[in-house]
């Protein structure tokens, strides 16, 4: 789920959600439980779902990060889903 997470939030602004913290992992001078707090730019919105989703997912204890099924069910994938659902296609 890190990877989701990392992805979603990526895909919403445009950054790694810890890239400076991430560079000093990558070279052994940091560790995942010593990772900043998480931040989320205040110049592109984003619904307090996709927070919490991004959240969730980035949690550094992987016993308490949202699990697969977990996020299957929250709100910000399905309300995603039922909006895209209500999309009709043209062919």
């Amino acid at each position: 789920m890190w990877e989701i997470g990392t992805l979603a939030y990526e895909l919403l602004f445009k950054k790694c959600p810890y890239e400076k913290d991430i560079l000093e992992m990558m070279k052994g001078q940091r560790k995942l439980e010593d990772l900043s707090e998480l931040r989320f730019p205040s110049v592109i919105p984003a619904s307090e779902e996709a927070k919490d989703f991004i959240r969730k997912a980035l949690e550094k204890n992987p016993s308490k990060r949202l699990s697969l099924d977990e996020s299957l069910c929250h709100p910000f994938l399905n309300q995603s889903y039922k909006e895209m659902s209500n999309i009709k296609v043209i062919h």
